[in-house]
C-alpha cells in the first residue's frame, strides 16, 4: 500500500509541474509526469534521509509536505488531473501496450523465481547486475546512507545513487525487487520514447521523421550483420532465429564492433536510460517554449530539478546543462533564463564534484588509441555506424539552417570522446556515443524521409538503407530473446542468508571470501572486498585492499589482521563453502576457528564473531 501511495504522489506532483511548464500537449505532459515526479519526489526523500538518517521518517515527512502542497495548490492539481482525464482512450491503450512490451524486454534481462527464491539474470547483463543488486539491497535492507559502494570498505566511493535508491525504496515498502526495477525501467522507457518522438517533431514538424527516429533507436545500423558473414541466405535463415550472442568481430579484429549501440546497453544501465529521458524532457521543454518565457518561479523549480539530475547521472546532467545553454543562446533566451541556470549550477556542480572524479586524458582514437591511424579510424567508424556514416552527413546537409545550429554542438559528443579518455577505462567513453547516436538518428531519419520522396529510385534506396537497420537490430533483439539465465540464490528460501540478514548488524563491515553476487551483499550488508573490477571502474585503486584481503584470508599474520579489522570496524567474518557463492576465494578456516568465535554454520557457510 505504501509503495503505490508513494507512486501516486510521484505522478501527481509530476503532472502539476508538466501542466505548468509544457504547452497544450497531452502526450508530452503524460510522459513528463513520471520524470518530473521522480526527480521532484525521490531526490528530496534521499536528501532528507541523508540528513536525518531514517528513510521511514523521510517518507512520512514527504507525505506530510505533499499533503500541504495539495491543500495550497489544489486548483493546479485539479486542473492537471482533469487534463489527464481528457486523454483519449486510444492513447491509454497505446501506452498500455508499450508498457507490456517494455516490461517483457526488461524482465528478460532480470527476473525472479519466486518458487525457489532465486534471481534470474541474463548473461549479457550479469556483470552490471552484480553491482546494482547490492546497491538496491543496501537501501531496502541495509543502512547505506549517505550512499557509498557497499562492497568496498577501504574508503568511501560515491556513485550516482538515485535510480537504485528509487528501486530500493519500492522494495522496502512491499514491491519485489525485480518487479520494482523493471516497473521503473518500463515507465522510463515509455517516457523516453514519447519525449524522443516529441523532440524530433518540434525540430522537423513531420511525423514520419519522428517515427523513423524512434525506430532507429531500437534498430541501430552497423555492418555487423550475420547475413554478411553467412555462406548462404538459407543458412542465415536457419541460424539467425537462435542467435545467443553479440558478434563484435570486424575487419579490425575482435571486439571492434561495439555493442553500446544496441538496446542491451539500457538493459544493463537503467540509470542511463532515466538520464536520457530527463535530457530529452528538458530539451523538448526548451525547444517548444517559442516566445513564451518561463516564469522565474518555474525557472527555480526546473533549475532545481535539473540540478537534482546530477544525483541520477552526472554525465547526463553535464550534457543537459551544455545543450540547454546552447539552445537558449540560439533562441536568444539565455539571459532570460539566468535563474534556471544559476540554480541548476548551485545544486548540480557540488554533486558532480562529489560523484565524478575521473581524469581527462588526451588519448585520440577511442579503443584504437594504441594502434591509431586515419585509415583504421575511418574503417572502425564505418563498420560501427553502417549506413549511418552516409545518412548522418546527408541529413545535416538537408536540414534547415536553424536545425544545423541545433546539431553543431551535439557533434561535440562524438568528437570529444574520440580525442580524450574521460573515464578509468577507455571503453566507458561509450556513454557519449550512446547519447550522440540518438540525436544523430534524427538526421538519418531526415535523410531517409528526403530520399524516399525522390521518385522510384529514392524509394528503392530507402528500402535498401532500412535493411541495414532492420537486420542487425532484429538480430540484437533475438539475442535478448535467446539469452541464457544465470541463477543466483536469494535469501527467502536460504537459511544461511536469512541468518545473515536477521542477525548481522547493518552498521558494521563484514569480511567475506565472496566476490560478485556475494550473498552477504544480497541481503543489504556492507562487505570487504567485492568485485574489484567495479571499484577500478569507479575511479579508485583497489590494490592495497586486495593485498589486505589476501593477508586476512591466508590467516598468516594475526596482528596485521586484527589491526585491519579494527580500522575498518569489521566485526564479523563470513566464509562460503560447497560452491554456494560465486567466485569465492580460498580461506584458512583453521586460523579463524582457533582465534575467533563461531556463531553459525551450515552447509553453505560459516560465520565468526571478530
Amino acid at each position: 500500500m505504501t509503495t503505490w501511495l508513494f507512486l501516486l504522489f510521484v505522478f501527481v506532483h509530476g503532472a502539476v509541474i508538466a501542466h505548468l511548464c509544457i504547452k497544450k500537449d497531452g502526450d508530452a505532459r503524460l510522459a513528463s509526469a513520471f520524470i518530473f515526479g521522480s526527480l521532484a519526489s525521490t531526490t528530496p526523500i534521499y536528501l532528507l534521509t541523508v540528513a536525518i538518517k531514517s528513510l521511514n521518517t523521510s517518507l512520512i515527512l514527504f507525505f506530510c509536505i505533499s499533503l500541504l502542497f495539495f491543500i495550497l495548490l489544489r486548483n493546479k492539481y485539479i486542473q492537471a488531473f482533469i487534463q489527464f482525464r481528457n486523454v483519449h482512450w486510444t492513447r491509454w491503450c497505446l501506452l498500455g501496450l508499450l508498457f507490456i512490451a517494455s516490461y517483457y524486454l526488461f524482465s528478460k534481462a532480470f527476473g525472479y523465481d519466486s518458487i525457489h527464491g532465486n534471481f534470474l539474470i541474463a548473461s549479457h547483463v550479469y556483470m552490471d547486475m552484480g553491482a546494482h543488486i547490492p546497491f538496491i539491497r543496501s537501501f531496502s535492507m541495509g543502512n547505506n546512507i549517505p550512499f557509498a559502494v557497499p562492497f568496498f570498505a577501504e574508503k568511501s566511493i560515491f556513485y550516482y545513487p538515485l535510480f537504485d535508491f528509487y528501486t530500493g525504496l519500492l522494495e522496502k515498502y512491499g514491491m519485489r525487487i525485480d518487479i520494482a526495477y523493471n516497473f521503473l525501467s518500463s515507465l522510463t522507457l515509455i517516457s523516453f520514447i514519447v519525449l524522443l518522438y516529441k523532440t524530433t517533431y518540434v525540430l522537423f514538424r513531420k511525423k514520419s521523421i519522428s517515427i523513423l527516429t524512434v525506430f532507429l533507436f531500437f534498430f541501430p545500423s552497423t555492418l555487423q550483420t550475420p547475413l554478411l558473414q553467412t555462406a548462404s541466405f538459407k543458412l542465415f535463415l536457419q541460424s539467425f532465429w537462435h542467435i545467443t550472442s553479440y558478434n563484435g568481430s570486424g575487419p579490425l579484429g575482435e571486439n571492434t564492433i561495439q555493442v553500446f549501440w544496441y538496446f542491451n546497453t539500457f538493459l544493463n544501465q537503467r540509470p542511463l536510460l532515466f538520464g536520457l529521458a530527463s535530457l530529452f524532457l528538458f530539451v523538448f521543454m526548451f525547444l517548444q517554449q517559442d516566445k513564451k518565457i518561463l516564469t522565474k518561479s518555474m525557472q527555480i523549480v526546473l533549475g532545481t530539478l535539473l540540478g537534482f539530475l546530477a544525483l541520477w547521472h552526472t554525465l547526463i546532467y553535464t550534457i543537459s546543462f551544455f545543450l540547454l545553454g546552447s539552445i537558449s543562446l540560439q533562441i536568444k533566451y539565455f539571459f532570460k533564463y539566468i535563474p534556471f541556470f544559476f540554480i541548476s549550477l548551485c545544486i548540480g556542480v557540488p554533486a558532480v564534484l562529489l560523484l565524478d572524479k575521473f581524469p581527462i586524458v588526451f588519448k585520440p582514437g577511442f579503443v584504437l588509441s594504441n594502434t591509431l591511424s586515419l585509415e583504421r579510424l575511418l574503417l572502425f567508424w564505418g563498420w560501427n555506424l553502417g549506413v549511418g556514416i552516409v545518412l548522418i552527413p546527408l541529413g545535416f546537409i538537408f536540414a534547415k539552417k536553424n536545425m544545423k545550429l541545433f546539431f553543431v554542438p551535439i557533434f561535440l559528443l562524438f568528437i570529444v570522446p574520440n580525442l580524450f579518455q574521460l573515464a578509468p577505462y577507455m571503453y566507458d567513453n561509450h556513454k557519449f556515443f550512446s547519447i550522440w547516436i540518438i540525436f544523430a538518428n534524427m538526421l538519418s531519419a531526415l535523410a531517409l524521409a528526403t530520399i524516399w520522396n525522390k521518385k522510384l529510385l529514392g524509394k528503392i534506396l530507402t528500402c535498401i538503407f532500412l535493411l541495414f537497420y532492420i537486420l542487425p537490430g532484429l538480430c540484437n533483439f533475438l539475442v535478448i530473446k535467446n539469452d541464457v539465465k544465470a541463477v543466483v540464490t536469494d535469501y527467502p528460501r536460504n537459511s544461511f542468508m536469512t541468518f545473515v540478514k536477521k542477525n548481522l548488524p547493518n552498521d558494521s563491515i563484514i569480511f567475506t571470501n565472496g566476490e560478485i553476487y556475494d550473498p552477504t551483499n544480497l541481503v543489504g550488508k556492507k562487505t570487504y572486498l567485492g568485485r574489484v573490477h567495479f571499484i577500478y571502474t569507479y575511479g579508485v585503486s583497489a590494490d592495497t585492499a586486495i593485498q589486505n584481503k589476501n593477508i586476512a584470508l591466508l590467516g598468516q599474520d594475526k596482528n596485521s589482521i586484527q589491526i585491519l579489522f579494527k580500522r575498518l570496524n569489521i566485526r564479523y567474518a563470513v566464509f562460503y563453502k560447497n560452491n554456494f557463492a560465486h567466485n569465492t576465494s580460498d580461506v584458512n578456516i583453521n586460523f579463524y576457528k582457533k582465534n575467533f568465535t563461531k556463531i553459525y554454520e551450515d552447509t553453505n557457510g560459516i560465520i565468526f564473531k571478530i
